[in-house]
């Protein structure tokens, strides 16, 4: 439980709602892992989520599997907001929320994080791409139910 990690005195890992990281997957066309970290950040890059120099940007490369010649590949990256969140000193590491949760196999899933509903897609159990679809109060959120019913 949390208490009991916080008791325990241990380092602890913080999961941070969508709002302050994003995760999105894709296929590389290789299997050599030496590469991977290089072609996430080029994503990163792309897509206007590198906060400067790879060094300087805060996100993990998680592998989901491999063959054929290619991989497929989910980035978890830390945005200003999250990175700009006040920690406890034992914080060991920074992940998705919603990758601490078993997600079903073959399916999408919706979950409500502080207001606002995240649609995630899983591969093998694990997350690999989570999208925030609604806001969090007004039309946005009216929408967002909406899309979470026609994903039922």
């Amino acid at each position: 439980s949390p208490a009991q990690a916080a008791a325990a005195g241990g380092p602890i890992v913080i999961g941070l709602p969508s709002r302050a990281c994003r995760t999105f997957g894709f296929v590389v066309p290789t299997e050599d892992s030496k590469l991977y970290r290089q072609l996430a950040f080029a994503q990163l890059e792309r897509r206007g989520l590198a906060a400067g120099p790879a060094e300087e940007t805060a996100f993990t490369c998680h592998v989901h599997d491999r063959a054929g010649g290619s991989s497929v590949l989910s980035v978890d990256v830390v945005l200003p907001e999250g990175a700009a969140m006040a920690l406890p000193p034992r914080t060991h590491g920074l992940v998705p929320a919603a990758r601490l949760l078993p997600l079903p196999p073959g399916k999408l899933t919706v979950l409500e994080e502080q207001g606002r509903l995240v649609l995630c897609a899983g591969h093998g159990g694990q997350l690999v791409h989570s999208q925030v679809i609604s806001g969090a109060a007004g039309l946005d959120a009216h929408l967002g139910q909406e899309c979470g019913r026609g994903l039922s």
